[in-house]
């Protein structure tokens, strides 16, 4: 058989066969591509809680309420993140309260969630007066 011959024979089922095996190609590695799981950052407002000792009372105001934190996760950690699942702090236990005292802020990531940045890193402290305790008479 003549070399013209192979490629002219049943030409039609031989395009057509070839159409596919590309058109295969092509969602096979679109889909590939689409599957890869990309790194995504996201920065989030989020209020600061306040960690004080078991038994103190006073309400601690501070400066500023909410912090500016970035995070970085895949997308696919990213889709079913929530952001209740962080959780920006500042540590008050074991540590001895001043007016205008200064604390870096703490941030408790889930797994698979990176911390990238916590914008300002510290707040400052309205410490207000311990209240007396009362006495019986």
């Amino acid at each position: 058989m003549a070399l013209p011959s192979l490629i002219t024979k049943n030409f039609g089922l031989k395009c057509l066969s070839f159409a596919l095996a590309f058109i295969t190609w092509k969602l096979m590695h679109w889909e590939i591509l689409n599957a890869q799981d990309v790194p995504v950052t996201q920065t989030l407002k989020l209020p600061i809680d306040v960690f004080t000792p078991s038994g103190d009372s006073r309400s601690f105001r501070i400066l500023p309420s909410e912090v500016a934190v970035t995070i970085s996760a895949m997308q696919s950690i990213m889709k079913n993140f929530n952001s209740t699942n962080l959780q920006v702090f500042v540590n008050l236990i074991n540590v001895q309260l001043t007016n205008g005292l200064k604390r870096r802020i703490e941030v408790a990531c889930p797994s698979g969630i990176t911390l990238v940045r916590v914008q300002p890193t510290e707040v400052q402290l309205d410490v207000p007066p311990q209240p007396k305790s009362l006495k019986a008479p």
